[in-house]
């Protein structure tokens, strides 16, 4: 893993919505990984942002200074007028431990406000040249589930990301491998529950729907 390049992460210090920088900056736990990042960096449109703790209480208390939404993975809430969600699913302390949750090496990039008062970051080292080149890298990670990657490849190939035969084998080898905990006689029904196992509304993209029909 290497730090951001210095004027990526001032540059998405300063995207930052003011209520989400205070956030960070008054919450020295509080980690900002993701989308958000790569985002920024690539020039693409920002959907959300991604906020981190160390713990769910921590991540509760800031939820509740907002009018939010609790989900089984994340507190969601609406910061000048983005959406921002605080994950409490899965909890870290690191950013080290961060960037190895991310399922693609375009995802592995997050940055934090240390104790001292510096900012730190760090992402993957192919974090850069993946994302020059539009390129999926499946990571492999724990405790990410695979049905969660798959489609997520999906919405990153509608915009015009790609990813290769390799890394697809990789994704649906895990997802074979987590939907026998569900129950191993109903393979189709197994693999629904993977799919759905990180959010149960998602729908695959109509335009990668038609694409693959």
């Amino acid at each position: 893993m290497v730090p951001l390049k210095k004027v990526d992460l001032e540059w998405a210090v300063r995207r930052l919505p003011d209520g989400v920088y205070n956030i960070i900056t008054s919450n020295r736990q509080v980690m900002c990984g993701g989308g958000f990042i790569r985002a920024t960096i690539a020039g693409e449109e920002i959907s959300d942002i991604d906020l981190f703790s160390c713990d769910y209480d921590s991540a509760r208390t800031i939820a509740k200074c907002y009018e939010y939404y609790e989900s089984e993975n994340a507190f969601s809430f609406r910061v000048d007028y983005q959406k921002v969600q605080i994950v409490h699913r899965w909890t870290f302390s690191s950013l080290e431990d961060l960037i190895n949750a991310f399922d693609f090496t375009i995802s592995k990039a997050a940055f934090c406000l240390t104790p001292s008062g510096e900012w730190r970051s760090l992402c993957d080292d192919d974090f850069y040249a993946d994302l020059a080149a539009k390129r999926l890298v499946y990571t492999n990670p724990y405790p990410h589930y695979a049905g969660a990657s798959i489609l997520r490849a999906m919405k990153f190939v509608k915009r015009g990301y790609r990813i290769a035969p390799e890394s697809i084998a990789a994704i649906v080898h895990k997802m074979v491998s987590e939907a026998k905990q569900f129950d191993p006689a109903a393979t189709e029904a197994s693999l629904l529950q993977v799919l759905r196992e990180v959010d149960p509304a998602i729908e695959i993209p109509v335009a990668v729907h038609n694409m693959v029909a």
